[in-house]
C-alpha cells in the first residue's frame, strides 16, 4: 500500500501522530496533526483507489489546531476542524465518502476554555451525533437527512468529566456519564440509554466498573470499557460487568480511549495501551492475542 505524503514538522517531529479510517475498500482518509506551536497544523489525505494514490484535502484552517474527528457513515465522511481564523469555534465539514466536494455545515460548536477539548462522533447508517467536550460536556450536534443540528448530549449538567457515546443502531445510544466533580456530593457515574436516536436517555440501574474510562459497544449490543483491571464488558446493557481481558499494569498507563472495534456481531479486535492486539470470534467474551510484524 502506499502511504500518504506526510511531510513532518523537523523540530517537533515527536508530537506527530497519524490517523486512518476507510469507508470501505476503496475510499479512505488519512491525517497527522502537529501541534500549534512550532508545527505545520494538520495533513488530509483521500484515496478513492484503496490506498494506491492519495490527494490532499484543505479543510478550513490548517494552522490553527488541527482535525478534531472524521468519521464515514451513510455514503459520507464528516470532520471537524476550525472554518476560520476569525472565529473560536470548530465547524463540520462533510462529502460523499467517494468524492472529494467538501461542504461546511452551518452549525458551529464551541471551543472550550479548559485547554482540553476533544470531540467524539458516532455515526450509524445516515444517523450521526458529536459530543463536544472541555473538562466537561460543552455541546453537542446531531445529524438527519444530511443535516446537522444542536442536539443537547447527556451529561451537558456535569464538569470536568467527558461524557462517552457509543452507538448500537440506528435508534440505540448508550452513554456514560462521570461524577460531577465540582459539587459537594457529586452525582455518581452512571450509565445512560436512548431508544428514540438521542432525543432522551433513561438512567440505567447498573453498579459500574471502578475508575471506568472509554465506552464501546458491538453490532450485538455488547458494551466494553477499560476499567484498572483491563477490559470490561456487560452482556445485559450495562446492568453487569465482568472482566473479559486482563491487562496486567493498565492503571499506570491509561488511555486516551477504547481500542475495541467490531466488523460483526462476533468477531472483533481491541488494542491496549502498550500496543498489544487482541481478537474475538464470540462476540467479546474470550479474546485471544495477535502476533504483528515486529517492525
Amino acid at each position: 500500500m502506499t502511504p500518504p505524503p506526510f511531510s513532518a514538522s523537523p523540530a517537533f517531529a515527536e508530537l506527530n501522530f497519524a490517523i486512518i479510517r476507510f469507508a470501505d475498500v476503496d475510499d479512505g482518509w488519512a491525517w497527522d496533526y502537529n501541534e500549534e506551536v512550532g508545527g505545520t497544523g494538520y495533513q488530509l489525505f483521500a484515496t478513492h483507489d484503496g490506498g494506491n494514490t492519495w490527494t490532499p484535502i484543505l479543510l478550513g484552517q490548517p494552522n490553527k489546531w488541527g482535525i478534531a474527528a472524521l468519521g464515514a457513515g451513510g455514503g459520507h465522511v464528516w470532520a471537524v476542524t476550525f472554518a476560520t481564523t476569525a472565529s473560536d469555534n470548530y465547524s463540520i465539514f462533510g462529502s460523499p465518502v467517494d468524492e472529494d466536494t467538501w461542504s461546511v455545515s452551518s452549525l458551529t460548536l464551541p471551543l472550550g476554555a479548559g485547554g482540553a477539548s476533544g470531540f467524539q462522533m458516532v455515526l450509524e447508517s445516515d444517523l450521526g451525533w458529536i459530543v463536544d467536550t472541555d473538562r466537561g460536556t460543552l455541546a453537542g450536534a446531531s445529524l438527519t437527512n444530511g443535516a446537522w443540528a444542536t442536539w443537547t448530549p447527556p451529561c451537558s449538567n456535569r464538569s470536568y468529566g467527558d461524557a462517552e457515546v457509543a452507538g448500537i443502531s440506528t435508534a440505540g445510544l448508550v452513554a456514560f456519564c462521570p461524577p460531577n466533580l465540582v459539587l459537594s456530593n457529586p452525582p455518581p457515574a452512571a450509565l445512560y440509554a436512548s431508544n428514540n436516536a438521542g432525543e432522551s436517555f433513561e438512567q440505567e440501574a447498573a453498579t459500574l466498573p471502578s475508575s471506568m474510562t472509554g465506552l464501546a459497544a458491538s453490532p450485538s449490543g455488547a458494551l466494553f470499557c477499560y476499567d484498572p483491571q483491563g477490559i470490561a464488558a456487560s452482556f445485559d446493557g450495562g446492568t453487569t460487568w465482568q472482566t473479559v481481558l486482563g491487562l496486567a499494569g493498565y492503571e499506570t498507563t491509561p488511555p486516551p480511549s477504547l481500542g475495541v472495534a467490531f466488523v460483526t456481531p462476533a468477531v472483533g479486535f481491541a488494542t491496549t495501551p502498550s500496543g498489544q492486539l487482541f481478537k474475538t470470534v464470540d462476540g467479546g467474551h474470550h479474546w485471544q492475542s495477535v502476533s504483528l510484524p515486529l517492525n
